[in-house]
C-alpha cells in the first residue's frame, strides 16, 4: 500500500550543499519589522489581521500522489519536472485518534469516563493487521514502529491521543514516544496538537474553553514538551506550535540553518481558529518556505470538501446551536449560538485564495477527527501515463519515464488537505515531501 519510491539510505544521504532561491512570497517589510507579540496583539483588534501583506506567488509548485496510507508530496519549479531531481526528502509519521484509556479513570469522574472508555475498550485493527482486535494502547505500540521502520524524520500527532485527560494514559503514551523516537538518531521530533476528547471530561459541568485550558495545562503538558525540541521554533502556546526540519547540507545537516520544511500546527479541536492562531500562521508562511499544517479537526473547505460530511468541519456552516447533535452525549456544554467566528471563516477562505500552492507554501493539510480516510485536492488533478522506454532485447528490458511519479495514479497539483484513518484501529499515513526544486 505504500508506494515510497527512495530506500531509507537514499532518504538519509548527504546531498551536496545548495542555494536557496530568493523567497518571492514575503509580506510588506513594515509588517516583518513588528515583533511578534506586536503582530499578535495587531491581530487580536483588527477585523482583518494582515490583510495589508503584499503576497505574490512562489516560484515553485507541489504535485501529490497517495493511497489510503501514504503520499508523497513533490516540490517542483514546474509541475512537468522530474520529480527525480530530489535534493531534500522528508518522511513524516502521522498520527491521528488513538483514543488510548487505560482505565476508566473514576479518580478523574465518578462517570464521566465510562462511555468513552468503554467504546474503544478493544478495536479491530484495519490497517496493521486486518481482523486482530487489541486495545488502542497495544495499536498504538505497533504503530510507533513505522518510526524505525520507514527512517521517519519527524512525527505528528493531530489529537484525540487519548480518550479523555487522564494522567496514566498520558504518560503512557509520553513513555512510548520517547522510547521509540530515542532510538533513531537523530531522534525524530514530535508535534502535538490536541483533539476535544483529549481534554474533554463529560459530565463535569464546566464550559468547553475552561475545560480545555486546564486540562492543556495540568495534564497534556508533557506531549507539548516532546514538541519543544531543539527543532521547534516560535512562541511556546499549546494554541500553536511549529516544527522546523532542515534541508540536508554537506554533512547531513542544514545548509547555513536553513530550514526545508515548515510544520505548523494549530488547536482548533473546538472547531475555531483565533485570530492570534491566524496572525501566528500568516506570519510563518510570509517566510515563504514550504509548509505542511497540522490540525486535529478538517476544514470544510470550500467548493472542495463534501458539504455532506458525518462529522462537522472547522469553517462548516452546520457548525452552531442548532446543528450541534453530540452535546447530550457527550454531556458538555452546546456549541454557539453565533455558529462559526469571522476569524474561523476568514482562514478557511485564506487557505484556499492565499496559503494553497502554487498561490502560497501551504502544500497540505493533516487531520483528523473523522476516522477514516479522505483528500480533499484543491488545484487540478490528471492521471500519469504509462510512458517505457524499451532496449531491442529479447526479450525488451523497459524502463518507466514517469519522472519520478506512479503510473495510471492521479497527480494532483496544488494542496491537499489529507484526513487519516483512526489509530486506534491502525490508521496512520506516510508522508514523504521531496524537494525538486535545485539541479
Amino acid at each position: 500500500l505504500k508506494f515510497v519510491t527512495v530506500s531509507p539510505q537514499d532518504s538519509r544521504a548527504c546531498f551536496p550543499r545548495i542555494r536557496q532561491v530568493k523567497d518571492t512570497f514575503s509580506p510588506s517589510p513594515r509588517l516583518m519589522a513588528l515583533p511578534w507579540r506586536a503582530v499578535t496583539a495587531a491581530a487580536a483588534l483588527t477585523s482583518s489581521p494582515i490583510m495589508a501583506a503584499n503576497w505574490p506567488g512562489v516560484a515553485w509548485t507541489a504535485v501529490h500522489q497517495w493511497t489510503p496510507l501514504a503520499a508523497n508530496v513533490t516540490v517542483l519549479r514546474h509541475p512537468e519536472d522530474d520529480a527525480n531531481n530530489a535534493t531534500s526528502r522528508w518522511r513524516i509519521l502521522h498520527l491521528s485518534d488513538a483514543h488510548i484509556s487505560l482505565d476508566e479513570a473514576r479518580d478523574l469522574h465518578t462517570l464521566g469516563t465510562r462511555r468513552m472508555h468503554n467504546a474503544f475498550r478493544a478495536m479491530s485493527d484495519r490497517h496493521l493487521d486486518p481482523g486482530a482486535r487489541r486495545t488502542p494502547a497495544e495499536t498504538f505500540r505497533k504503530l510507533l514502529q513505522l518510526v524505525e521502520r520507514n527512517s521517519v524524520d519527524a512525527v505528528v500527532l493531530t489529537g484525540d491521543i487519548v480518550n479523555f485527560p487522564h494522567n496514566a494514559s498520558v504518560q503512557f503514551v509520553w513513555k512510548e514516544l520517547l522510547a521509540a523516537c530515542g532510538q533513531q538518531r537523530p531522534a525524530p521530533p514530535v508535534l502535538f496538537t490536541a483533539g476535544n476528547h483529549d481534554w474533554l471530561v463529560e459530565s463535569l459541568g464546566h464550559g468547553l474553553g475552561e475545560q480545555r485550558a486546564r486540562f492543556r495545562r495540568e495534564i497534556l503538558a508533557p506531549l507539548y514538551r516532546l514538541s519543544r525540541g531543539s527543532r521547534q521554533r516560535g512562541p511556546i502556546s499549546e494554541d500553536f506550535g511549529m516544527l522546523e526540519l532542515q534541508t540536508p547540507g554537506r554533512h547531513g545537516v542544514g545548509a547555513d540553518g536553513a530550514p526545508g520544511l515548515l510544520i505548523l500546527a494549530v488547536d482548533n479541536s473546538m472547531h475555531e481558529i483565533s485570530s492570534a492562531q491566524e496572525a501566528f500562521v500568516w506570519h510563518e508562511l510570509s517566510r515563504g518556505i514550504p509548509a505542511l499544517l497540522a490540525v486535529h479537526v478538517p476544514f470544510m473547505l470550500p467548493g472542495v470538501t463534501p458539504r455532506n460530511t458525518k462529522q462537522v468541519l472547522c469553517g462548516d456552516p452546520r457548525f452552531g446551536f442548532d446543528g450541534d447533535t453530540s452535546w447530550h452525549v457527550e454531556r458538555r456544554e452546546r456549541w454557539p449560538r453565533s455558529g462559526a467566528s469571522a476569524s474561523t471563516l476568514r482562514f478557511v477562505k485564506d487557505i484556499v485564495q492565499r496559503f494553497a500552492a502554487p498561490r502560497g507554501p501551504l502544500l497540505g493539510i493533516l487531520g483528523g477527527h473523522e476516522h477514516l480516510h479522505r483528500v480533499d485536492a484543491v488545484g487540478r488533478t490528471a492521471t500519469v501515463p504509462l510512458r517505457l522506454r524499451c532496449d531491442g532485447g529479447h526479450p525488451p528490458r523497459c524502463r518507466s519515464l514517469s519522472q519520478g511519479h506512479q503510473p495510471g495514479r492521479p497527480l494532483h497539483e496544488g494542496l491537499v488537505q489529507y484526513v487519516t484513518h483512526a489509530a486506534c484501529e491502525g490508521g496512520h499515513r506516510i508522508l514523504e515531501v521531496r524537494d525538486a526544486r535545485f539541479l
